[in-house]
């Protein structure tokens, strides 16, 4: 999410700076916004993955359509993880729906955010 919130703090910066006194700072500013680097705000996707953690600590992942698809993936593997014992060196341990945010630039370059676990993941139905 820090990449997210540096992303959006910068477009906010640039939009203020447009109408700065200094030139160069509006010039600065113009070139964040319309140049051929310029950063685009809106999300270009999300994406959803199964985030499976071994007993050795190893996390991997396995990408997923959706985040229903996410979700039913991890409940199926905590519940069949649940059944059997502690979990040791390459057993699983836990297994958890997560995301990224991927943003784009205008020339293409990819802004991939890191794996982060919806906040209501792990409070759903608890008081």
């Amino acid at each position: 999410m820090t990449a997210v919130a540096f992303h959006d703090d910068l477009i906010a910066l640039a939009q203020h700076a447009r109408v700065d006194p200094d030139p160069d700072i509006r010039a600065a500013a113009h070139r964040l916004l319309t140049g051929d680097h310029a950063l685009i705000p809106e999300l270009a996707r999300t994406d959803w993955a199964e985030a499976v953690t071994y007993g050795d600590g190893e996390v991997r992942f396995r990408g997923m359509d959706d985040e229903q698809e996410a979700r039913k993936f991890a409940a199926h593997t905590n519940t069949h993880q649940s059944l059997g014992s502690k979990a040791t060196g390459t057993d699983v341990a836990h297994s958890a729906a997560v995301y990224r945010e991927v943003r784009m630039l205008v020339d293409g370059t990819q802004i991939i955010g890191p794996w982060m676990a919806p906040a209501n993941q792990f409070t759903r139905g608890q008081q």
